[in-house]
């Protein structure tokens, strides 16, 4: 089965699926495969999204209990642009910005050029992924300065800044003091994602968690934690609960295994109260 993919075009994806205006800064190349990845985003805004070289393509190989999974990626050939201004300041008036991982040096310092432009009224999310939490912590400082809500695995959280709660307090002295968004009083924080174990938030003065439900039947485990990552921006940001939001990134979550790729993004709507 082929689909789009890459953490943060999933998680996107899945916000303009629960009712949301996105838009997408990234590449694809002038090939089948570009036309496959924009395809793949439907709802979404694409206008800053360059068209150049060759897609990076990745090949995901499944277990046979479609729990454990090998991954091989082809990187893109060709880079991005320098961004207009008209991109930019689409991207910094956004309610939201969300930033996933690039493997690529280039990526990075594109990721470092927007972001140090984010508005104090904005809120700056970002999921790490491997690849991100295996480099010097002090060479993602300047994008950790400025999130508000960084999504991490237990395995990453260590790699990054330690294990357990030492690991959280770490994460939080380096994340971004909100003063002029209705989330304020919660932000910054760190959610701790655990694959089918307990999820938790931590905040300054608080902390929640919350325990998905069992998958009935999995397909394919690939995306699951940008999926979790939509559901609980989405609750969050329509006012829900920390708890409330963590159990909505799950519902997300599991629905996510039981289909290969993104084909789970029919059933989407209308799943979440």
């Amino acid at each position: 089965a082929c689909s789009g993919g890459g953490s943060a075009a999933n998680t996107v994806a899945a916000m303009a699926r629960l009712g949301w205006r996105c838009g997408f800064l990234g590449a694809v190349g002038r090939d089948r495969e570009g036309e496959l990845v924009a395809s793949s985003m439907e709802g979404v805004d694409l206008r800053c999204v360059a068209r150049q070289g060759r897609t990076a393509v990745c090949l995901v190989i499944l277990g046979r209990d479609q729990r454990d999974r090998a991954m091989v990626v082809a990187p893109a050939q060709g880079w991005l642009p320098a961004l207009d201004q008209g991109c930019l300041d689409r991207a910094r008036s956004a309610e939201l910005l969300h930033l996933s991982s690039f493997v690529t040096q280039e990526g990075l310092r594109f990721q470092e050029e927007v972001v140090a432009g984010a508005q104090p009224g904005q809120v700056v999310s970002m999921d790490p992924g491997e690849i991100y939490a295996a480099l010097p912590r002090a060479r993602l400082a300047p994008l950790l300065a400025r999130v508000d809500i960084l999504l991490v695995t237990a395995r990453e959280l260590e790699m990054l800044f330690g294990p357990a709660a030492a690991g959280v307090e770490e994460a939080m002295a380096m994340l971004h003091r909100r003063s002029r968004h209705p989330l304020a009083p919660i932000l910054p924080m760190v959610v701790v994602k655990d694959g089918a174990r307990e999820a938790r938030c931590h905040w300054r003065g608080g902390s929640a968690a919350a325990a998905p439900e069992e998958a009935a039947h999995v397909v394919d485990t690939t995306g699951a934690g940008d999926a979790f990552d939509a559901g609980f921006l989405h609750g969050l940001l329509r006012g829900k609960s920390p708890r409330q939001a963590l159990e909505q990134g799950h519902r997300v979550a599991r629905l996510s295994l039981t289909a290969y790729g993104r084909g789970w993004l029919e059933g989407l709507e209308g799943s979440l109260i």
